[in-house]
């Protein structure tokens, strides 16, 4: 019930981690037994992400009032506390968790888990934080399918997040010369390359800076190779001067990666130009094999 406040005021959520914990120890305490639906989903979740191993084994007192969680993840023969599992683990069991733990207290007379089918509203900030790439491609469809009408407003800062949204959910905050503005983009992203997304959505479409530059320095057929010769004739060199050997010989490996990028580019360009022409000849072709009235006149 304190979720939004939380939120709101910007509050740590660790508090809010020790709380899903201590909930969870409870569950366990009070029927005996990992067997309920609340450990099911997390398991599932986690299974459904990272396609390894992820249950829990045990609920250990460890003081009067206090308890250890204990889970076996991939990698971990033994088991060990929740809280040595991994920070992504850690954020998915967290948003997935206290959503239900939300739903749950909004909707206490619900039979059985039938609350994750109750609507709510929930924002998350920064979905993608501590995330692999492919648990950022994933999670948002996990979140549909365990809370089907829950309306999400999710911040995010990758364009995994936003690839497979559909027309009307990408919504872009833009700063222009008088603040803020919210964008509602007017399209889909089903299917869309990342590439495409990084250059509508995150302004983003340059090749990295380090290419940029070496490839300016190869275009002026830039060369560090005498000083390099020089610097090898050293013997012993200095310190300084076999830092800024190995500094030059890096610099004269990338000068050369963009050049050989570079012709293989401009193939790839004078090949993609060979097949249009090839494609608008069939097309032209094609066309005298119709009449005016678009029925074929050749023998096939």
């Amino acid at each position: 019930m304190d979720g939004a406040r939380h939120f709101f005021e910007d509050r740590p959520y660790g508090e809010m981690m020790g709380m899903l914990f201590n909930e969870l120890c409870f569950d366990y305490l009070e029927r005996g037994s990992f067997d309920q639906p609340v450990f099911a989903l997390l398991q599932r979740t986690i299974q459904e992400l990272t396609h390894d191993r992820f249950y829990f084994h045990a609920v250990e007192r460890v003081g009067r009032n206090a308890f250890r969680l204990l889970v076996v993840t991939e990698g971990n023969e033994r088991p060990h506390p929740i809280q040595s599992a991994s920070r992504g683990t850690l954020s998915v069991l967290g948003i997935v968790g206290i959503i239900r733990s939300y739903l749950k207290a909004l909707f206490p007379n619900a039979r059985d888990e039938s609350f994750l089918e109750k609507p709510a509203i929930v924002l998350i900030d920064e979905l993608d934080a501590h995330l692999h790439p492919q648990w950022q491609q994933k999670l948002t469809g996990i979140l549909r399918d365990n809370f089907p009408n829950v309306q999400f407003v999710l911040s995010a800062h990758s364009p995994l997040v936003v690839a497979g949204c559909w027309n009307g959910e990408v919504t872009v905050l833009r700063k222009g010369s008088e603040g803020f503005v919210l964008q509602q983009l007017d399209r889909d992203f089903l299917g869309t390359p990342v590439e495409e997304i990084y250059q509508v959505i995150f302004g983003v479409d340059d090749p990295d800076q380090g290419y940029l530059r070496s490839a300016s320095r190869a275009t002026a057929r830039f060369s560090n190779q005498d000083r390099i010769s020089e610097l090898e004739k050293k013997k012993p060199p200095t310190e300084l001067e076999r830092r800024e050997l190995l500094r030059l010989i890096r610099e004269e490996g990338m000068i050369r990666r963009a050049a050989e990028m570079k012709v293989d580019r401009k193939d790839d360009q004078e090949r993609i130009i060979e097949l249009e022409a090839k494609i608008e000849a069939l097309e032209d072709e094609l066309a005298g094999f119709r009449g005016n009235d678009g029925n074929d006149r050749g023998t096939h």
